[in-house]
């Protein structure tokens, strides 16, 4: 239902300008666009409670469709008035008699008075029935000032809190976070010739991972077409004689002789050349033979607070009030690093600290399934529910990409654009299209939708 709460989010922000007023005068609609218009603000107050009810209730899931084909009609509606009263330069024309006139004689412009009148009357049936609901009305700022206001902090320097131990132990399976400290480590640095870090997630395919090492070992190799036996041949030459590290992040293959083939890829190295893999699979973890496998456990209660607190309160001055509450929170995460990160980013950026520790969220998933998606997505829904509407049709467009895809930021960016998801903020006018696009791309990353793709920035993955 994002579409809904983006679509009349901006359409209650519409503006009626003189020339409007004159087509709704001249056509003696006056009265039902000025309903419409008034309508549009009391809609958005209840939108975001309505979402998140739409989740448990099939009434309100209904009366949300019914919302948003009623959203698409008065945006087609708008579009359409906008090319009466605009020349194809972009310029506003002044309503005279005789364009009127034009305007009238057009038989399907003389249907709008009609049409706006049943979208009135169903705007304000469903307005009617949403206050069976109860809905709680959103006093908050919107999301564009917000948008000018909100400092964006980095994580590039941020300290892994917690895992120093696994730190000192680990030699081959660990979780992407902690394999970067390792990855990172001066130590690792000064004994290995050779570092690799390659994202592989659900499609496992020797020759991709074989160029994605070899792009990054010799960064005058070609792109272009090259067969395996030739990857094979020159990393053979790469590696012979040196030390290297190769980080696999996201292992999810299964198949023994595919993972031999990726050994074979990498033979004539130096004693003592490592490859580590990240997976949340068992039988992986076996599969790749490692010495040491880690299986990393659930965070002490207070080093889980002390990651949300870096985030939720990144000048790191704790607000006293609010710290209580942040505890209740954290509590839930059940020492899961990712839900205290995605909580404490979430906390950031709202006061309603309260109704996201009561939140029905928690109870919604039970304790069926496995532990990171009991522990971990409810977190994930929570940030996603209070994300800025402006953020939302963004993120849901990276759906379009297959798991585990790699994706260009600024290809992305301009996709972005192009469908119209990217706004300058109305206050900000040296801004430019792009440098909207890169607060938005900024936005999902520090709010953990978008992740950096470790050696191939910049580049994330959804």
């Amino acid at each position: 239902m994002d579409a809904v709460v983006e679509l009349f989010s901006k359409l209650a922000d519409v503006t009626f300008n003189a020339a409007w007023k004159e087509i709704a005068r001249q056509l003696k609609f006056s009265e039902d666009l000025g309903s419409i218009k008034d309508n549009l603000s009391l809609i958005q107050s209840f939108l975001r409670d309505a979402e998140r009810q739409s989740s448990k209730l099939q009434s309100v899931r209904h009366t949300l469709k019914k919302l948003k084909a009623a959203a698409y009609d008065l945006e087609d509606m708008l579009l359409l008035f906008e090319s009466w009263t605009t020349t194809h330069k972009g310029e506003v024309l002044p309503l005279s008699a005789k364009a009127t006139k034009e305007l009238v004689a057009c038989s399907e412009r003389l249907k709008m008075p009609h049409k706006l009148k049943i979208m009135r009357e169903t705007i304000e049936e469903i307005i009617d029935h949403q206050n069976k609901f109860n809905f709680i009305e959103d006093t908050r700022k919107n999301d564009e000032e917000v948008f000018r206001k909100r400092e964006t902090f980095s994580d590039a320097d941020e300290v892994p809190i917690g895992r120093i131990e696994e730190k000192e132990r680990i030699i081959r399976v660990g979780k992407t976070t902690l394999v970067q400290m390792v990855f990172n480590d001066d130590r690792t640095m000064q004994f290995f010739d050779i570092q690799v870090w390659v994202y592989v997630s659900l499609k496992f395919d020797i020759k991709t991972i074989g160029q994605s090492i070899m792009s990054q070992l010799d960064k005058s190799s070609s792109s272009a077409d090259i067969s395996l036996q030739a990857i094979r041949d020159r990393l053979k030459t790469i590696v012979k004689g040196q030390r290297f590290l190769i980080v696999l992040d996201d292992l999810w293959e299964e198949d023994p002789d595919e993972l031999e083939k990726l050994r074979t890829l990498l033979r004539g190295a130096k004693a003592g050349s490592k490859i580590i893999a990240t997976t949340r699979s068992v039988k992986v973890a076996k599969l790749m033979n490692g010495s040491l496998t880690i299986e990393l456990g659930a965070l002490p209660d207070n080093c889980c607070w002390e990651l949300f607190k870096a985030k939720a309160f990144p000048h790191g001055k704790v607000d006293a009030d609010k710290e209580s509450i942040g505890r209740e929170i954290v509590n839930k995460c059940s020492g899961m690093p990712l839900a205290a990160n995605s909580l404490g980013r979430l906390c950031r950026r709202t006061n309603e600290w309260e109704a996201i520790r009561d939140s029905d969220i928690w109870a919604e998933d039970g304790d069926d399934g496995p532990f990171i998606d009991t522990k971990v997505l409810p977190s994930l829904k929570l940030s996603y529910q209070y994300m800025p509407y402006h953020l939302k049709p963004c993120f849901a467009y990276c759906a379009v990409f297959p798991k585990g895809s790699h994706i260009e930021k600024s290809s992305l960016i301009q996709q972005w654009i192009a469908l119209g998801f990217v706004q300058l903020p109305a206050a900000s006018q040296s801004f430019t299209m792009q440098q909207a696009g890169e607060r938005y791309f900024e936005e999902l990353r520090e709010m953990s939708f978008l992740q950096d793709v470790a050696g191939m920035s910049p580049t994330v993955s959804p």
